[in-house]
């Protein structure tokens, strides 16, 4: 059911991080071994929850299988993160700022679906936060920046739309005739 096939190729390189990161020897110490285990099985949960976010809030219910995903038990970790969204707070914040991010393997498999990736997918199924994060009450600056920022996405977004041929003129493009 995983609709994420990258997500495939980051379990084993982060995998492989893992067990160098706390296996570097013979010892097998059951610290390390704990560690190890627990820091896998947040990747895994983590991965969970954030198919659970695809799943539980898709709009559709016209077939058994989406009816299904209604009717499952969300986990608590993710109940929690809708809750955190929900109220304006960050679900998985980033360890480090964006230009550090990639070159800090620690903060990159550490944050692999961020707040970034939640806010994408409920924006996306149309499942709005009910308030709008509490910080940003006391800086309106940033909240003046931001709307800078998404005039000029709406007005770049309406600028690539008239440069799309219609679906005919494409058709007929890649079928060359």
């Amino acid at each position: 059911m995983e609709p994420l096939e990258s997500t495939g190729i980051y379990f084993v390189y982060a995998a492989l991080f893992h067990l160098v990161k706390h296996f570097p020897d013979k010892r097998f110490d059951d610290v390390l071994v704990n560690r190890f285990n627990r820091e896998v099985e947040v990747m895994f949960h983590d991965t969970r929850d954030f198919i659970q976010a695809h799943f539980s809030f898709a709009p559709r219910n016209d077939t058994t299988f989406w009816r299904a995903c209604k009717e499952l038990e969300l986990a608590a970790d993710f109940k929690e993160k809708v809750a955190l969204y929900k109220s304006g707070l960050g679900v998985e914040l980033p360890a480090t700022d964006e230009a550090n991010h990639y070159g800090n393997f620690e903060a990159e498999f550490r944050n692999f679906w961020s707040n970034a990736n939640y806010y994408c997918v409920f924006a996306g199924l149309d499942v709005p936060p009910d308030h709008s994060m509490p910080m940003l009450s006391h800086r309106p600056s940033s909240i003046a920046s931001a709307e800078e920022v998404f005039a000029e996405v709406c007005r770049r977004r309406e600028e690539l739309l008239k440069t799309l041929p219609t679906t005919y003129g494409y058709l007929r493009h890649i079928h060359g005739k």
